[in-house]
């Protein structure tokens, strides 16, 4: 059987015969120039035979047929982004052209393992969406991926370029709809709760809590919830739509501090520290059973305690006593926001462990109860996809029809932040309806007979203006579940 190098060689010779008689009637000028043609094709053939994949060859091949256009598309995508991604710019895809890289490949300073430098890697994709705190195997990856494997990498860095842009350093604080937010790394936020444990001065204890778009359109509405986040020690963000109301509006965000991974870095130093934790809320068993798998996992962890989260409702003060006699160091109540963080706040002064964390549901994770979304699928930023698939009758609502929301705010913040001064932004409030009830509770008890035809129209004004933000929250919220479901179609099949 004849090698891919050897054919390669025999069509080279067959092709530089047929050019050079072709040639004879052509002038010598065109003899050299076809020869000149055949001998760079023949070499760039020599060099693909290192790539593994054939569709990357072919991708290459084509990229060199129609460089033009992309030239062309690369200048619009610098015009319409301001900067081009960097495994869009033409030096790196003239590097694949000419074989010194491949598409999928260990990028520059990454450990490579002999493999051929790329444009694209699995860090460099978790970076992009804020998960660099996952180590991953990327060489047992570049080693067993298929070309499926690789394609669809592919296709998730290119999601996550909508979705996101590259971190960049920048304050550590940020505001979405008036709620301030750590920018923290997912290491920066285990150390300050870390931290707060050293510390002398433990009392009052301090209060932590994760936000993700579910969490922000209800301290949309919820002014006590609205408050109490901004008075919280830390507030992190959590989940894939803050990094895209993070884009929109130009804020820099660093990590995807979401309490899932968080919970076992945290375990991992508190091992290592001494920290003790309590774990208090889920259903009944489900704590403990988290308790147990985490001790497995990290020996010399320390949970000084397990309750469920019933227990609070039939003895109140009992939860508090059990706490403070456990000497825990951090609580993690897992109630469901906001109740969580309301629990905590009211017995802040009566705890005595030293930081207090809302987590929401993630006991459920660590016991077993409910399995996590695969890794490529938290790569594509579709981890709420996969909980609905899982507890459609209980989180339809929170995320078909609440992340088209929070998506609309996040624009008309932007639009807001485009008509006032940059000083000025920070210390707007978002309308809240309780406002409009107040206002339209007095207006109910007014007697319409004697009101003048001005303030009737008024009144009518006001609720067309309500009923038509209504419809358009609908409409919006409809319309993006339309257009986005081939998409989300063919990202779940990948």
């Amino acid at each position: 059987m004849v090698s891919t190098k050897g054919r390669e060689t025999v069509w080279f010779y067959q092709f530089q015969a047929k050019m050079r008689r072709r040639s004879r009637s052509g002038g010598k000028s065109q003899s050299i120039l076809r020869f000149k043609s055949a001998k760079l094709i023949s070499n760039m053939n020599s060099r693909y035979s290192a790539i593994s994949s054939p569709a990357a060859r072919l991708a290459a091949l084509g990229l060199l047929v129609f460089w033009l256009p992309a030239r062309v598309a690369y200048g619009g995508l610098v015009a319409l982004a301001g900067k081009c991604p960097p495994p869009l710019r033409a030096g790196s895809l003239w590097d694949v052209v000419c074989g010194k890289r491949v598409f999928v490949g260990p990028r520059d300073g990454e450990p490579g393992g002999g493999h051929k430098p790329g444009l694209i890697s699995p860090a460099a994709l978790r970076r992009r969406m804020g998960m660099a705190h996952d180590p991953g195997d990327d060489a047992r990856f570049f080693t067993d991926a298929s070309c499926l494997d690789r394609l669809g990498l592919l296709l998730r860095y290119a999601w996550a370029c909508v979705l996101s842009g590259e971190p960049a350093d920048g304050p550590d604080e940020l505001r979405l709809f008036g709620v301030r937010i750590d920018a923290l790394s997912m290491r920066r936020a285990v150390d300050r709760l870390i931290a707060a444990c050293d510390a002398q001065e433990r009392r009052p204890m301090r209060l932590a809590a994760f936000v993700n778009p579910d969490c922000l359109n209800k301290a949309y509405r919820d002014r006590d919830y609205h408050h109490l986040l901004n008075r919280a020690d830390l507030v992190l963000p959590d989940g894939s739509g803050l990094r895209i109301a993070s884009k929109i509006l130009g804020l820099p965000l660093r990590d995807n501090v979401n309490g899932t991974d968080l919970f076992p870095l945290l375990c991992e130093r508190a091992a290592a520290t001494g920290t003790k934790l309590f774990l208090f809320g889920g259903r009944p068993g489900v704590a403990l059973d988290a308790a147990k798998r985490m001790q497995a996992r990290y020996p010399g962890l320390d949970i000084v305690g397990c309750l469920d989260g019933y227990s609070h409702e039939q003895h109140p003060y009992a939860v508090v006593r059990a706490i403070n006699a456990s000497g825990a160091d951090i609580v993690l109540a897992g109630l469901g926001a906001p109740r969580q963080e309301h629990w905590l706040r009211a017995n802040r002064d009566y705890l005595h462990a030293a930081v207090g964390i809302g987590v929401g549901g993630l006991f459920d994770y660590y016991s077993g109860r409910i399995a996590r979304a695969p890794l490529w699928l938290r790569e594509a930023g579709f981890e709420w996809v996969w909980r609905i698939l899982q507890e459609p009758g209980a989180k339809w609502r929170r995320y078909v029809l609440g992340n088209p929301l929070f998506l609309a705010r996040v624009l008309r913040e932007r639009l807001l932040r485009r008509r006032l001064p940059r000083d000025d932004v920070d210390t707007v409030q978002p309308p809240l309806p309780s406002e409009w009830a107040e206002r339209n509770a007095a207006l109910a008890q007014v007697d319409t007979r004697h009101v003048p035809t001005a303030q009737r129209s008024w009144r009518l004004g006001l609720l067309a203006r309500n009923v038509a933000k209504r419809a358009l929250d609908i409409a919006v919220a409809g319309s993006a579940v339309v257009v986005l479901s081939p998409l989300l179609l063919s990202t779940a099949l990948i």
